[in-house]
């Protein structure tokens, strides 16, 4: 199992992503939080914004083709995604996400 994090500008963009990542099987459960402020560089500039991460909760077989549908479908040029490697949890919730993602 792993854990994708990626952040999209608004609730609307965010929640539409959620919903299509967990109908098209990209991933078990993609959870919204909403990020007050976020501080960033991006060309040169220092930005602050809100910022809504969905905690996206999948598998490496499915990374490359949600990693497919963030870049397409996402508002920004260069999108947030990272994914991180979870090595233990309960069994029964892995094997849940094994069996709901792609």
């Amino acid at each position: 199992m792993i854990v994708v994090l990626t952040t999209y500008p608004d609730s609307k963009n965010a929640r539409m992503a959620a919903r299509e990542i967990v109908s098209r099987k990209l991933a078990a459960c993609a959870s919204i939080i909403n990020i007050e402020e976020s501080y960033y560089r991006w060309e040169g500039r220092l930005e602050r914004q809100p910022e809504f991460m969905l905690l996206i909760k999948t598998t490496k077989t499915a990374y490359p083709k949600l990693e497919k549908f963030i870049k397409k479908s996402h508002p920004h040029k260069v999108p947030e995604i990272i994914w991180l490697d979870v090595k233990g949890g309960l069994v029964e919730y892995l094997a849940w996400v094994q069996a709901n993602s792609g």
